[in-house]
């Protein structure tokens, strides 16, 4: 499978519609959804936003978008239509938040059914 190209096109889309003034980290990780629909993909992605403390922001075609409590990051979780794979992406000034909250996005989503 060739992620590469829609991980680069991700992390290009990530930093200029969520960068506010200042420097910003994105960190990003993927998972196999195993032949998950998309429906349910996109479902599982709102919930395991919602369920690390984030607030939804609202979505797109293929990917779910949250807020931190303080605004400071933004996390994406994409379920590409044509990929087996959701992606997660963290945004915001400490590169330790965002990797950090990648793991605990990841650790959501395993636990979210």
């Amino acid at each position: 499978m060739r992620l590469r190209p829609a991980f680069a096109a991700l992390a290009v889309a990530c930093t200029i519609s969520a960068a506010p003034a200042g420097a910003q980290i994105m960190s990003l990780n993927h998972m196999v959804t195993d032949g998950l629909p998309h429906h349910e993909c996109m479902r599982r992605a709102a919930d395991t936003i919602l369920n690390i403390g984030y607030r939804s922001i609202g979505a797109t075609s293929e990917a779910q978008w949250g807020k931190s409590q303080d605004d400071l990051y933004t996390a994406a979780v994409y379920c590409l239509r044509t990929r087996d794979v959701a992606v997660f992406v963290v945004n915001g000034p400490a590169r330790d938040v965002t990797s950090a909250t990648i793991s605990r996005l990841l650790n959501a989503w395993r636990n979210t059914p």
